[in-house]
């Protein structure tokens, strides 16, 4: 098993399977990219995505996986396994790959971190003799400055030690918001630049302005687990129910459009989330998105004391709403 920013500065020849398993989701997305580019590099062309869930028919999955292709000269399988627990039909389809994986195909697995028991199973054993295990995990507090420091080289810039003890603190082990804010101050600055404290607090907002942004991202994948996880980080960090409120109204209010018919170019959607507005949508019909903005509404009297009952308990709910999962 190898840290996923050890494969990432010096990644290893693609083998025929691959378990990505972690709960740091900046790595998890840095590692999916470089599988998917070493997959084209060996010209695997044709990329299929699976996500399991409790109900899968692993009979099928195997199936769909050992069909082979008309179209390319190779298939890259992407499996989301979120629970990390394949269960006993999941297990014997991993352990069967390692053993006879398919000519020209790679099995790409994703997890959220496994514990000890887990990483001693037969089928992560069977993965990591016949191919590669990778950990994406946290970067540690004390070592968080040096991480930033290093990424801002590969964004051409020189990002001082109390900069980066700064960038640090602000984004509070977050590096999905540590990797915005070093974007943002190299497009502001310019590759070459030297990045000082002031730059930092000038340009860096607080962990709670990215935890929003990670929330409205959870809502529009359907990751419910996920999202209640930022919503309790919200919470944690004293963010007022208020700013949340705002943010589900908004994105409850798109999904009702668009379950309505209108189209994501009139509602000033980003051409390249389009798509995934347009399938969140359909998670629930027109009156159902009517009702949830109503329960919203609800909410928000809720924390303004106008109305009884916790805000944050009734938060949850409706984000398993928005989510398309049934309580």
């Amino acid at each position: 098993m190898i840290p996923a920013d050890a494969y990432l500065r010096n990644p290893l020849p693609l083998p025929p399977i691959v378990l990505v398993h972690g709960d740091e989701p900046w790595h998890q997305q840095q590692v999916r990219d470089a599988l998917w580019r070493q997959a084209q590099e060996r010209r695997l062309s044709e990329r299929i995505s699976i996500e399991v869930g409790a109900d899968s028919d692993w009979d099928a999955i195997a199936q769909q996986t050992q069909s082979g292709s008309l179209f390319s000269a190779g298939q890259y399988f992407q499996l989301d396994l979120p629970k990390g627990t394949p269960g006993k039909d999941g297990a014997a389809f991993f352990r069967q790959w390692a053993q006879q994986p398919p000519a020209d195909a790679v099995l790409a697995i994703f997890s959220g971190r496994l514990d000890g028991r887990q990483l001693k199973s037969a089928w992560v054993q069977a993965i990591e003799q016949a191919g590669l295990v990778i950990q994406a995990r946290e970067v540690p507090p004390m070592q968080l400055p040096n991480w930033c420091i290093q990424q801002a080289q590969a964004h051409g810039l020189t990002l001082t030690p109390d900069a980066a003890a700064l960038l640090a603190e602000r984004v509070e082990g977050n590096l999905l918001a540590a990797a915005q804010a070093l974007e943002i101050l190299a497009l502001r600055y310019g590759e070459g630049a030297t990045i000082d404290v002031p730059e930092v607090r000038d340009n860096v907002v607080d962990e709670a302005h990215y935890q929003l942004f990670a929330l409205g991202d959870a809502l529009l994948f359907g990751e419910v687990g996920q999202a209640l996880h930022t919503l309790q980080r919200l919470r944690q960090t004293g963010t007022d129910a208020t700013l949340i409120v705002w943010l589900l109204a908004r994105e409850i209010r798109l999904y009702y459009q668009l379950a309505l018919g209108r189209s994501a170019q009139a509602l000033k959607i980003w051409r390249t989330q389009q798509a995934r507005y347009q399938a969140a949508a359909q998670r629930l019909d027109p009156a159902r998105w009517a009702a949830a903005l109503a329960q919203l509404g609800e909410i928000d009297q809720m924390n303004k004391g106008i109305r009884s009952g916790d805000p944050w308990i009734a938060l949850d709910g409706i984000v398993n709403t928005i989510c398309g999962e049934t309580l």
